[in-house]
């Protein structure tokens, strides 16, 4: 994982850290998601915006484990972007990349495609 990060950056394994956390609380992850998700609506009025871990049957946040968590299509429903929404408490800097995720921006990076991360920061 490190080799591949150091093929996109000038910076050695000594600058990259890789960590889970576990204390990432699934209510702050909804909160950020739908938050995001209304200003990607405004963002983008003419596409559609298409919340990976919300079910609208059912009305309720549920968790689709994919590595990104928006994708805003075309009228023909192609992808235009992959959107990845990061939230945090307070103002804490970090924010943290599964390794599924990291192979997906790498892979969206080798082949153009577009990816954006979207911070939200102060959810308590």
């Amino acid at each position: 994982m490190i080799a591949k990060l150091q093929n996109f950056s000038d910076r050695d394994s000594t600058d990259v850290t890789l960590l889970e956390d576990g204390d990432y609380l699934t209510e702050i992850k909804e909160r950020s998601e739908a938050y995001l998700y209304d200003i990607l609506q405004k963002l983008y009025p003419s596409h559609i915006v298409k919340w990976l871990n919300y079910n609208s049957d059912t009305r309720s946040f549920n968790e689709s484990y994919q590595h990104h968590d928006f994708e805003i299509l075309d009228n023909n429903r192609n992808v235009v972007h992959y959107i990845d929404c990061k939230a945090t408490p307070h103002q804490k800097r970090t924010f943290y990349l599964t390794t599924n995720e990291w192979d997906f921006f790498l892979d969206c990076v080798a082949k153009r495609k577009s990816y954006q991360i979207y911070r939200v920061f102060n959810l308590t």
